[in-house]
Formats: structure tokens, C-alpha cells, sequence
């Protein structure tokens, strides 16, 4: 951008508008010291920022950040985050703590956002725990005792939907 013939050359000047001061005041912190500043506050806007710049060490202190204050209400918004700035081992623990709270958070209004949105995500969450239910019960034992290695299958059948029948 100062090697050609561009406003910011000829200005002298770069405009960030996209993010706001603390958050850029975190990012620029992090490229002079290596450490962070406002991460509880920013850890989100700082992941986007993170990404933008590729910035791989400031992505995974906020991956961090955010597994660290992961909870059954801000489950899903943060499994978002994870899926768009594509951070996988993030994305993989996300879906690990939603699993095992499952019940509470299909309950969040967030759960119920996410469906209008983002089914994609929901779908490979099923699929991760699918997976994780078939590793976890032998299918010999779970035969044994009657029980399916199918979520679907604890799902009341409705004879009008003939989507898992």
C-alpha cells in the first residue's frame, strides 16, 4: 500500500474503521509485546481482528479466552465465532462442552437463532456427537441392553414427519 501510488502513500495515513479503538489498541499491544489487553472484554472482536491480520498467535490466546469462559448461555454464540474464523481445534472443544450440556443448550434463545441461520453448524455438531456416541458404547454391549448409538432415536416419531422414519 506505500509502495504504490495509493491514498495512504500520498496521505501518509491508514484508516481502520472496521474496528473499534479498544480493539484495535488490543491488536496493535499484541504485535509490540506479544501479550494481550482487554481479552475478557474483547476476546471475540479480537479473534475477528486476529483473523483479519493473521495474527495466529492472537487467534489461539483468544481461543483460549473464550473455552475459559464457555458456559451452557454463551455456548452457541461462541460456537459461531469458532466456525467463522475457522480456528478446528476451537471449533472441535466448542462442540465437545455443547454435547455434553445438550439438553440446557437446545434450550437458549441463541440454540433457537442458530437454527434460522446457521444450520450447518447444528449438522456437524449431530454428526460429532453421533460419532462420539458410537466410540464411547461398544455396539455389542449397547445391543445387549437395547440401547441405540442414534441420537435420533431418543426423538418422539411424529407419523406426520417422515424425516427420521
Amino acid at each position: 500500500m506505500f509502495e504504490h501510488e495509493m491514498r495512504e502513500k500520498r496521505e501518509n495515513v491508514v484508516k481502520i474503521s472496521d474496528l473499534e479503538d479498544a480493539v484495535f489498541e488490543g491488536v496493535l499491544y499484541f504485535v509490540y509485546t506479544g501479550k494481550t489487553k482487554n481479552l475478557k472484554k474483547h476476546a471475540a472482536k479480537l479473534m475477528a481482528a486476529a483473523d483479519k491480520y493473521q495474527l495466529d498467535g492472537l487467534k489461539s490466546i483468544c481461543s483460549e479466552e473464550l473455552l475459559r469462559s464457555l458456559t451452557v448461555n454463551n455456548a452457541i454464540n461462541t460456537l459461531v465465532v469458532a466456525d467463522l474464523y475457522n480456528v478446528a481445534d476451537f471449533k472441535l472443544k466448542v462442540i465437545d462442552f455443547i454435547n455434553e450440556h445438550a439438553k440446557r443448550v437446545v434450550n437458549t434463545p441463541a440454540f433457537k437463532a442458530l437454527g434460522k441461520k446457521k444450520s450447518y453448524v447444528i449438522v456437524e455438531a449431530y454428526n460429532l456427537l453421533t460419532a462420539a456416541l458410537k466410540t464411547r458404547h461398544s455396539d455389542n454391549a449397547d445391543h445387549e441392553q437395547g440401547i441405540s448409538n442414534d441420537p435420533i432415536s431418543v426423538i418422539p416419531k411424529n407419523p406426520k414427519l417422515k424425516i427420521f422414519q
